[in-house]
């Protein structure tokens, strides 16, 4: 069975109200927004992240106790 992957992001089409210009940066792929793939990817990033966060929570509680 495949993996399932839940996501609460969203990605807004516009020029960017957040981050003015960022559209124009090379490495840029939000105009790929409606690819399955680029979904795919920012989900699987974000998991890393949130993993990386924990990790790195639980080596601090176990640092202090």
């Amino acid at each position: 069975m495949p993996e399932k992957i839940r996501s609460n992001a969203f990605f807004m089409n516009t020029t960017g109200h957040l981050v003015p210009r960022l559209w124009r940066h090379p490495e840029d792929q939000t105009r790929n927004y409606c690819d399955l793939d680029f979904s795919t990817k920012n989900a699987r990033s974000r998991n890393l992240g949130l993993a990386q966060q924990h990790e790195h929570a639980f080596s601090e509680m176990r640092r202090v106790c």
